[in-house]
């Protein structure tokens, strides 16, 4: 069976996404796979696979079984090169999924460096920096669904005890491609299984990508920053145009993520007339099952009589405290309010005909396209970096422009410049 250019395997959403937009902008076909799904034939025809285990915000013990999946069935479609996306800031089940990557593929050993220098997240001495502060000091470290408890990766992937790590310094990164690939060797000829490498720079990750060739048995494991520059070496054609098949019809934006960066984003919208918005109540979502019922009409109500007039419609959560749900389980609150919105999304493309959904947070997008039943999105591009777009495969929803965003990309005119593609796209 042919080998293809490199499967992908990511914990969330949006990660996936990012990443399928880094290869999708250097001319490979890119899918990605919503969920782990064993029909290996949706993986067949492009270049690069990139699957979605949604394991992020799990037990570690949860994480196992859905890598393993997606992993088996990547090699079972003829991937012979393997992309492990994790978080920039270290957040997830890194220890778990990679133990569950070098059992599935029998790598030798995971290569692993999560800097993103272009959006402030370095590598330095095997910690995570973000703006140069340890990542467990900042909001994105601070995260109430997966929290980063140590900055130190080689303290993180081995406090477990199934996986060994070393660290590989600045001093041997700044040497370039060839003294990284003999200290790789030199590490993993120890018995690492493991090896965490120093980044500051795109420059740096260049040299990794290029030193990385040594070793084809081994899997990279990154952000979409190293993504792009593996992507950079492997070439491809010129961009697949989009196929969308709807044209004319109002924009979704729905943001999940209640990261500071997004309120500028939906302000700029506002202010420039792009968008009508429409605040969701945590409380009301969460409330009992009578009452939400009657709360979810009366939204969805609101959300249809805008987009049936053609105004695109951003729909973001309020600022209020929760009155209601679970408080001490943030996690369970968090999914139910997911849902909340993927049930509301699902409402207003059973009844107005779409351009495109706009969706910022991985779980929120995660739950949008399962209540629309999108199996796989094919990935086309970028708004900007970090900022993938593509179209909806399957479903209800199918032919639709989809954006998606991370809470934490991007500056006050990115949601501006997501509409604006969508519209340029589809003539709406």
């Amino acid at each position: 069976m042919t080998k293809l250019s490199m499967g992908v395997i990511a914990d969330d959403l949006t990660g996936a996404m990012d990443t399928a937009g880094a290869f999708a902008s250097k001319g490979q076909r890119v899918r990605v796979m919503c969920k782990t799904i064993s029909r290996p034939s949706l993986l067949t025809g492009v270049g690069v696979a990139c699957i979605n285990t949604q394991t992020r915000n799990v037990d570690p013990a949860f994480a196992l079984a859905p890598v393993r999946h997606a992993a088996k069935d990547l090699v079972d479609a003829g991937f012979g090169t393997f992309y492990k996306k994790i978080d920039s800031t270290g957040r997830g089940n890194l220890a778990a999924e990679f133990t569950a990557m070098l059992e599935t593929t029998e790598a030798v050993a995971i290569i692993v460096c999560p800097a993103f220098p272009r959006l402030g997240r370095t590598v330095v001495d095997g910690r995570v920096l973000v703006h140069g502060r340890p990542v467990q000091h900042t909001t994105e470290g601070q995260d109430a669904l997966a929290p980063v408890t140590s900055g130190n990766l080689v303290e993180l992937l081995t406090a477990e005890g199934e996986l060994t790590a070393a660290s590989v310094g600045r001093s041997i990164v700044d040497a370039g491609p060839g003294t990284i690939a003999a200290e790789i060797k030199a590490q993993a000829d120890k018995g690492h299984n493991v090896v965490v490498v120093d980044a500051v720079t795109d420059g740096h990750l260049d040299s990794l990508a290029d030193a990385s060739h040594e070793f084809p048995g081994f899997v990279l494991a990154g952000s979409a920053g190293l993504a792009y520059a593996i992507a950079g070496g492997m070439g491809g054609s010129t961009r697949n145009p989009v196929d969308a098949q709807v044209s004319g019809g109002p924009t979704l934006v729905i943001v999940g993520s209640r990261h500071e960066t997004n309120r500028g984003q939906l302000r700029a919208l506002v202010e420039k007339g792009r968008a009508t918005q429409i605040a969701l109540e945590p409380g009301e979502a969460l409330s009992e099952p009578v009452d939400r019922r009657v709360y979810m009409a009366r939204l969805l109500e609101s959300v249809r009589a805008e987009l049936s007039a053609g105004h695109n419609v951003s729909l973001a959560w309020s600022d209020a405290e929760l009155t209601s749900g679970s408080a001490t389980n943030p996690v369970a609150d968090a999914t139910d309010l997911d849902l909340f919105v993927g049930t509301l999304a699902y409402g207003a493309v059973r009844s107005v005909e779409l351009s495109g959904l706009v969706i910022v947070g991985g779980d929120t997008a995660f739950a949008a396209l399962g209540a629309l039943g999108g199996i796989s999105v094919d990935v086309a591009g970028e708004v900007e970096p970090g900022v993938p777009y593509g179209v909806i495969a399957d479903g209800p929803a199918a032919g639709v422009v989809l954006v998606t965003k991370a809470g934490g990309f991007g500056d006050e005119r990115t949601l501006v410049r997501a509409l604006d593609l969508v519209e340029g796209l589809t003539g709406s």
